[in-house]
């Protein structure tokens, strides 16, 4: 059995047929039939069901495929171990997440991957939770900063080790910025812009409607937005308050604005994911090592 045909064998077990799988690994049809009938062949079993359409995997597929990732993140890992040894490992990692404070951490693991590796390079991708998810399910990513209550049900994933904490960024002179906290009964009035991972639902669950208790869709929402530092702007013209949160601008330099936290507090939790079955390249695995060794000491 070689490790390559183990790795044709999980491709058409992700992809669900033989003419993706081919695509995906830049290899022929006939190729990848041939070495799935010589595989099945040497363990004696069918390791697929054979539709028009699909190919499922059987028991003894799935049973396979199991011991297949185990096998292959073994092979992986320990060569891996041999690359780093080389200190002029090059590659790009990519990196998806919506604007938050939170990416002080994977900052602080791209700095250590840095100063070993100063040749590898980091592509920061921002966007909404539907946004990073597509592009880590595409492949287009590496790894991306998801927020609760994203669907985590088909990736491997790790929290990090704060929470944003969410509240209304107002001009100093707003009536609000007098509270120590605002409740969703002071927001109901208020022209809001929204970010639109406030905005978006997974499975039927928005956090931020269920802390207004049903009433999200009764709020004065003049607009959305993906980027606080341009909306800003129209938080000091007056149009409205933005519902962001907390640290994405240093209000320190900027007297004109203020943040206040919601009460009753809103903390969603934030994790770094990965799509399952996915083969790192070289410089990713790095990054992927580092994060383990951090996050797990930050636990």
């Amino acid at each position: 059995m070689e490790i390559r045909t183990l790795r044709y064998f999980m491709a058409i077990a992700r992809e669900g047929s033989l003419t993706k799988a081919g695509e995906y690994l830049h290899i022929t049809q006939p190729t990848l039939s041939r070495a799935m009938r010589d595989l099945e062949q040497e363990l004696g079993c069918e390791l697929f069901i054979r539709k028009s359409r699909s190919l499922p995997l059987t028991e003894d597929g799935l049973k396979l495929r199991e011991r297949a990732r185990e096998i292959l993140a073994l092979v992986d890992k320990t060569e891996s171990e041999f690359a780093e040894k080389d200190e002029n490992i090059t590659g790009d990692v990519y990196l998806g997440a919506a604007e938050t404070p939170l990416m002080a951490h994977i900052a602080a693991i791209a700095q250590a991957v840095h100063e070993r590796y100063p040749y590898i390079r980091f592509n920061i991708y921002s966007g909404n939770e539907e946004t990073i998810s597509g592009r880590l399910d595409s492949g287009l990513l590496d790894f991306g900063l998801l927020m609760e209550p994203a669907n985590l049900s088909h990736y491997h994933h790790i929290p990090l080790p704060d929470t944003d904490a969410w509240g209304l960024m107002m001009r100093a002179d707003h009536p609000l910025a007098a509270k120590k906290a605002v409740t969703p009964n002071d927001l109901m009035a208020v022209p809001l812009f929204v970010s639109r991972q406030a905005t978006g639902r997974t499975h039927t669950q928005n956090i931020f409607s269920d802390w207004f208790a049903g009433h999200f869709d009764d709020l004065n929402i003049v607009g959305t937005f993906d980027l606080l530092t341009n909306t800003s702007a129209f938080v000091k013209q007056g149009m409205g308050c933005a519902f962001t949160v907390e640290g994405l601008m240093d209000l320190n330099e900027d007297r004109s604005l203020c943040f206040r936290p919601l009460t009753p507090t809103l903390t969603p939790r934030c994790d770094l994911a990965w799509k399952q079955d996915r083969t790192f390249s070289p410089a990713a695995q790095v990054f992927f090592d580092e994060s383990m060794r951090y996050l797990m000491a930050s636990a």
